[in-house]
């Protein structure tokens, strides 16, 4: 019977012509045509193949070669208009190169189908966007890289929850987009590398049984080799998901830069200004600028991530091998590449237009108390625990907030003033241990010197074990410099948790002496004291004895006139 479609691609098989509404929604040509130069490239190195296999003469395919090279440079002046009567852009080409030179056209289809064609087309197209988008990194990484360089010396604050946190540099900053852009870049790499196989002769999906030369193909093309399996090699969109997965990330740290390029354009922030090149006016207020492109490039992030959950979408519920679904990873991932370069276009001529405010950013990074880790750290290196340390801080930072004045002016006004605990005695310095020593031997030489030292000072002591000896030295030297000793034993006091025993001492006591070997029970202690606390009878160490080692290999002196200094040093510290 004689065929009555007008498809001379696939219409032996059917009786009737296609709807035409059907024909419309089932062409591609209307997106697909921006590969024809992979296609063409791919057809050129097709038909060298099958001319070197005999499958097709060498005329021929000199013949073929020579009419896609002159339709290239055609489409590339524009010569051809779309024939939406072609179903895509593979039969479009095959469709001018028929008109240009008759019948040895039809033989370039030779051991192909569109299925593994187009899966080469996609794959040399978004290859050699790849590369471009590479440069376009490269760009941005190096104007970053050289605002990081001149701005090393800037201060400013950093942010955790969009709240001053600790002093940064300018220069920081930037190189931390630098990296992160950089990885992006590492992420292509890896892509390419897996990539870069060429699928074609494959056919439909189970190979031919012509004698294709698939390897020669490949290196024509700069593939590193070709997909083995010809199911996975027409069914496979990894690719695309992959290189729209990469854009996704690389379009979620230009939308980061350009919040932050965003919120310190404010004038809350007014860490930068923007150039008139490269910023907006309103219709209706004339005093606003308007920082549309970094704002473009942050909406436009979640374009790209739309089109990977698409081409997600597509893929998650095929059979193999090829279904038509796939015809629509086309569109999403041309947009994802039209995205992604616009942004990188534009971004880094738009850094390097900045002015930035590094006045008022060095203002910013010495107020809000950005120097309290740096604080707090030093604690740490002097010895003490990291959450004594931090308590510590806190409460100067509280302190500095009520009195409206700098974590510096505080911290110069009490950290001589204010004592460490004293744990265990090795908290002391060999400088500390020279000035206690010291101090002892004037109070001993001038007790009545220091009779009022601790004039309404109330010193709580907490004892372990009822020894009488060690109870009674304490009591008199807290009592010969002035002060009230307020003695407890464990055994006669109400068992209770040591956090809430030092929120009470707190209230009540200027200082806690205690007397224990369970070195638990006095950190917890002292990690909510707000006043001096000191272990005189470490399981580890002995404080008291360690002073003592020293004070008598110097002078012979009695233990509680020993304490007196110890307790007066830090009375001292913390006044």
């Amino acid at each position: 019977m004689l065929n009555k479609t007008s498809n001379t691609t696939w219409g032996g098989r059917f009786e009737q012509a296609p709807d035409a509404d059907a024909v419309q929604f089932n062409a591609s040509l209307a997106f697909d045509h921006v590969l024809y130069q992979h296609d063409i490239a791919g057809s050129k190195a097709h038909a060298e193949m099958l001319a070197r296999q005999k499958l097709i003469s060498q005329q021929e395919a000199a013949l073929i070669m020579q009419g896609l090279a002159e339709i290239e440079a055609e489409m590339d002046q524009g010569q051809h208009p779309l024939d939406y009567a072609c179903e895509d852009i593979h039969m479009f080409i095959e469709h001018l190169l028929i008109q240009k030179i008759g019948d040895a056209a039809k033989k370039l289809h030779t051991g192909r189908s569109r299925n593994d064609q187009v899966a080469l087309d996609l794959r040399l197209y978004v290859r050699k966007s790849a590369d471009s988008i590479r440069e376009q990194l490269q760009t941005l990484m190096e104007t970053l890289n050289t605002l990081a360089t001149n701005h090393q010396q800037d201060r400013m604050p950093g942010y955790t929850h969009l709240q001053q946190a600790q002093p940064i540099s300018l220069g920081h900053y930037f190189a931390a987009y630098y990296c992160m852009f950089q990885r992006d870049g590492k992420r292509l790499d890896d892509w390419h590398a897996r990539m870069n196989y060429s699928p074609l002769g494959a056919c439909a999906l189970a190979g031919s049984n012509l004698p294709l030369d698939r390897q020669f193909i490949a290196e024509k093309l700069q593939f590193s080799g070709i997909i083995e399996n010809t199911l996975d090699a027409v069914s496979d969109r990894d690719f695309v998901i992959e290189f729209c997965s990469v854009a996704s990330i690389i379009m979620m740290h230009l939308s980061r830069l350009s919040e932050d390029m965003i919120l310190w354009a404010t004038q809350e922030f007014n860490f930068v200004s923007l150039h008139d090149a490269f910023s907006t006016g309103s219709s209706l207020m004339p005093n606003k600028k308007n920082p549309d492109l970094p704002e473009l490039i942050r909406g436009k992030s979640g374009r790209v991530f739309g089109h990977l959950m698409s081409i997600l979408t597509v893929m998650k519920g095929l059979p193999l091998a090829y279904n038509k679904d796939m015809q629509e990873d086309k569109e999403c991932l041309f947009d994802t590449v039209n995205t992604l370069s616009a942004c990188l276009k534009i971004m880094s001529p738009f850094l390097k237009s900045l002015r930035f405010n590094t006045e008022l950013m060095q203002e910013k990074a010495a107020g809000g108390y950005l120097d309290a880790t740096e604080v707090l750290e030093s604690l740490v290196l002097k010895g003490m625990p990291f959450r004594m340390a931090h308590h510590q801080v806190g409460q100067w930072v509280r302190k500095a907030m009520e009195n409206q004045c700098s974590l510096a002016e505080i911290q110069m006004n009490t950290i001589e003033k204010k004592p460490f605990h004293l744990c265990t005695g090795m908290e002391l310095q060999a400088e500390d241990i020279k000035n206690i020593l010291a101090l002892a031997n004037e109070i001993r030489q001038s007790p009545k010197k220091f009779n009022k030292t601790l004039a309404n000072k109330k010193l709580v002591m907490l004892f372990e074990k009822p020894s009488f000896r060690t109870r009674l030295s304490f009591s008199l030297a807290i009592q010969e410099l002035g002060g009230v000793a307020v003695e407890s034993i464990e055994s006669s006091r109400k068992q209770e948790h040591p956090a809430d025993m030092m929120r009470v001492l707190n209230g009540y006591a200027d200082f806690v002496m205690m007397r224990t070997h369970d070195d638990g029970v006095f950190a917890k202690m002292a990690e909510h004291a707000d006043i001096p606390v000191i272990n005189g009878l470490s399981a580890l160490y002995h404080p008291c004895q360690i002073l003592a080692c020293w004070h008598f290999y110097f002078h012979p002196f009695l233990l509680h006139s020993l304490f007196q200094q110890s307790v007066l040093l830090t009375v001292q510290q913390a006044q």
